[in-house]
């Protein structure tokens, strides 16, 4: 009888303690909420083109359950996740402006097309910056190299994209991961440079069937590298650098061509 009576003040004690979490939480997300409803900015006039919405409209209102769309925050525009959506049109030039965003995301755009605007140089808060799934032609700027606080960088699936993979990306000492993957029209060599991005954990590069070259030399810098991911580059010549015993940190190592 003692048992039972326990086992039923113990139900009792976990039902109040889930019921109150689930409160906790609805009022947690009734707060969101509220504060997306008021939370506005007038740089919405250099994104709204992307949405087909007037100049004057609240950006800060496109956010799903995802928590996916346009995050703003004091005043600024500091998200956008721009995924599998139907817009056609171009990256605007004006998105430079956007001189607080930390996150630039875009993925499964097939109708997006135009160029990777030069401007994008100035976002020199931003973290993460994906580009995969799209349209877009054109080279990647050599103003990528401005976003030195860039963690992330993943350039996918652009299979109108030409041009080298430019020097200037040895300037993102901050980057831990690069993947440039999957964009069948890049073409040039791996740039030596790549070699001073000493905070690099990941680095995978495939698919670039253009991609020339030789591996370089200055890969065996990346002392922090634990995933080097190198394949179907078809055009990729020379031998394993020697300078690749240096990367004592690696524990995932995929090299080699079909």
């Amino acid at each position: 009888m003692k048992i039972y009576f326990l086992f039923i003040v113990f139900l009792v004690v976990l039902y109040t303690a889930y019921a109150k979490s689930i409160q906790n939480k609805d009022v947690i997300d009734g707060e969101i909420k509220r504060k997306r409803d008021i939370e506005t900015s007038t740089e919405c006039k250099y994104v709204n083109i992307l949405y087909n919405k007037k100049e004057s409209f609240n950006c800060c209102t496109i956010v799903n359950e995802f928590n996916e769309g346009i995050i703003c925050e004091d005043g600024h525009i500091i998200e956008i996740h721009f995924n599998e959506s139907n817009y056609s049109g171009i990256i605007p030039e004006s998105i430079g402006n956007l001189t607080n965003l930390k996150k630039l995301i875009i993925k499964e755009n097939y109708n997006l097309k135009g160029v990777i605007p030069e401007s994008i140089g100035n976002l020199t808060k931003l973290e993460i910056l994906d580009i995969s799934g799209s349209n877009l032609s054109g080279t990647i700027p050599g103003s990528i190299g401005n976003l030195t606080n860039l963690k992330e960088l993943i350039i996918t699936e652009n299979h109108k994209l030409k041009g080298s993979i430019p020097e200037s990306i040895g300037n993102l000492i901050n980057l831990e991961i690069l993947e440039i993957s999957g964009n069948s029209e890049l073409n040039g060599s791996i740039p030596e440079s790549i070699g001073n991005l000493s905070t690099l954990k990941e680095l995978t590069i495939f698919g670039n069937y253009k991609l020339k070259g030789a591996i370089p030399e200055s890969i065996g810098k990346l002392a922090k590298l634990e995933k080097l991911v190198i394949f179907n580059n078809d055009n990729l010549v020379g031998s394993i650098p020697e300078s690749i015993i240096n990367l004592i940190n690696l524990k995932e190592f995929i090299l080699y061509n079909y």
